[in-house]
């Protein structure tokens, strides 16, 4: 594994590029820890990935590189991943540095599957707020805006901040979830994948 280059981001995100040792697809959820900064894995082109960070990192540095790679957490994720798939959506929900792993699993696995997703932020989204054009009936009205790389792939999705910022749901996505799911439109068949499981700290397995 090499550092290519990294540049800045919408938000304050970094996107870091790497080049791998070979073209085996990383697994979905796939985290890198650079001397305590997390990277989470965006995109895979053959050799090539691309992993989104909060701050920029070092790439000339020596120092310890970790992956979440079997660590219990990484564990528990994959078991949700394993779930036997209905024929309703699935709901992906993530937040912050994981919104790129979510991006990167609804990108790969979109073909097969119908997905909708609840993305959330601390302070600011990855990407620029854009109007939704997918209905999501029955969700709170004020959440108007979405993720225009999802909507690009046909997956409609809401956004939720606690920060007030437009178009969003002011709150969690356990509180727009909650009151989500007393109307109607809520199915308790649907397959949950939560990405927000792979916010805790990566360590050695």
């Amino acid at each position: 594994m090499r550092f290519l280059n990294q540049t800045e981001q919408t938000g304050g995100y970094w996107l870091t590029r790497v080049g791998l040792d070979d073209a085996t697809p990383l697994p979905f959820g796939f985290q890198l820890n650079i001397n305590g900064n997390t990277l989470a894995l965006f995109r895979q082109q053959g050799s090539e990935a691309q992993f989104l960070s909060t701050s920029a990192i070092d790439i000339e540095s020596n120092g310890t590189i970790q992956s979440n790679i079997d660590t219990p957490t990484w564990q528990i994720f994959q078991e949700c991943l394993a779930t036997e798939p209905t024929q309703d959506p699935t709901l992906l929900l993530a937040s912050d540095i994981n919104i790129a792993n979510l991006l990167h699993f609804a990108q790969t696995a979109t073909p097969d599957n119908k997905f909708i997703a609840l993305l959330e932020a601390t302070e600011s989204f990855p990407f620029t707020v854009k109007p939704a054009k997918f209905l999501f009936e029955d969700f709170p009205p004020e959440a108007i805006g979405a993720c225009p790389l999802l909507e690009d792939w046909k997956i409609p999705n809401r956004l939720c901040s606690e920060n007030g910022l437009p178009g969003c749901f002011d709150g969690k996505i356990d509180t727009a979830l909650s009151e989500w799911q007393t109307t109607i439109s809520w199915q308790e068949r649907w397959q949950i994948i939560d990405f927000r499981t792979l916010n805790e700290s990566i360590t050695n397995s």
